[in-house]
């Protein structure tokens, strides 16, 4: 898509099934990127799994070298040897993308456009995916009689009641301080991360945004919202350059 464009980074729990994670970001492959997702579920949890799932690329390095870490500073008593640290799984991973829909909407510049289009429709496909990863932690997966972990239930519900299926939590306790103290030695902040425009951009928008009377981000009402706000935010941008 050029200039434009999503991706989606997400973690789940392998035992459940639940996606404890999924959020739209600029750069799925960016290893910063994918360090800070995990300390996000950390901070969520207060909890650290023993072992960590990745692929073989290079984006997870990162995130495994703060899982070492923090085994190192929460779990001493436990060798790597007896609970290896993570495992790697060769898998090959599609990219989700959104796809543009073209409308005549007049000449334009292009990183205007781009900035812009990055503003509304991050927005709009965070809050889809969220509605994804709620509807999917609630939905009764298919029944598996030949599956030792359980089947035919929500992944939500097995989480929610792990005894019921005979499962154990075995997450290490961690406290806040500890996550926040590893975030602070990434090379990237979680905003320069996560955010798709910077605060000279995010701010007028926002202005914008509240002079078309802030209509509500969805799918249906995307591209209109951004030709109706296109022209304002151009005046905008045209002072400021």
């Amino acid at each position: 898509m050029g200039p434009v464009g999503f991706e989606i980074y997400g973690m789940c729990c392998h035992t459940s099934g639940v996606i404890m994670f999924m959020e739209v970001v600029p750069n799925a492959r960016c290893q910063y990127t994918v360090a800070h997702c995990y300390l996000d579920v950390l901070d969520v949890t207060r909890k650290m799994p023993l072992k960590i799932t990745v692929d073989g690329g290079t984006e997870p390095a990162k995130m495994c070298a703060l899982h070492i870490a923090l085994r190192e500073i929460c779990a001493p008593e436990i060798s790597f040897e007896d609970e290896p640290v993570f495992m790697a799984l060769k898998i090959k991973i599609s990219d989700f993308t959104l796809r543009r829909e073209r409308r005549n909407i007049g000449s334009m510049d292009l990183i205007l456009f781009s900035k812009l289009f990055n503003w509304v429709w991050s927005q709009i496909a965070r809050y889809e995916v969220k509605c994804f990863k709620t509807w999917f932690n609630d939905q009764p997966t298919r029944t598996q009689h030949s599956k030792l972990l359980p089947s035919g239930v929500a992944p939500g519900v097995v989480l929610d009641f792990l005894e019921r299926y005979s499962l154990e939590d075995c997450g290490i306790p961690i406290d806040h301080t500890v996550i926040a103290g590893l975030r602070a030695i990434v090379p990237k902040t979680r905003a320069e991360c996560f955010d798709f425009v910077n605060e000279e951009f995010f701010e007028p928008a926002e202005v914008v945004y509240n002079q078309i009377g802030a209509p509500k981000l969805t799918m249906s009402a995307g591209w209109e919202i951004f030709a109706r706000m296109l022209p304002l935010i151009e005046q905008v941008e045209m002072y400021t350059l």
